[in-house]
């Protein structure tokens, strides 16, 4: 991850696409690497779940929009 943000001078961040509501609700962390007392690192993922993405069943939306499409695809990959 540090190549692509030395490399392109963007920020990196973590995407979790979750396809159910638990697992969406606890993935948001936050999550922190420790050494005994002393925090190294905390980390916040953007997560995506159910609840963040609407289903996109129209065919004209997915043209417009295929990576949305998709996103919202496996976030509700679950779904009745």
């Amino acid at each position: 991850m540090a190549h692509l943000h030395v490399s392109y001078r963007l920020p990196v961040l973590l995407l979790v696409l979750c396809p159910n509501r638990p697992t969406a609700t606890w993935a948001v962390g936050p999550f922190e690497s420790r050494i005994a007392n002393w925090t190294s690192q905390t980390l916040h993922p953007l997560v995506l779940g159910p609840d963040d993405l609407p289903e996109i069943t129209d065919e004209p939306t997915v043209i417009r929009q295929p990576v949305l499409a998709t996103l919202a695809a496996i976030v509700h990959n679950e779904s009745e």
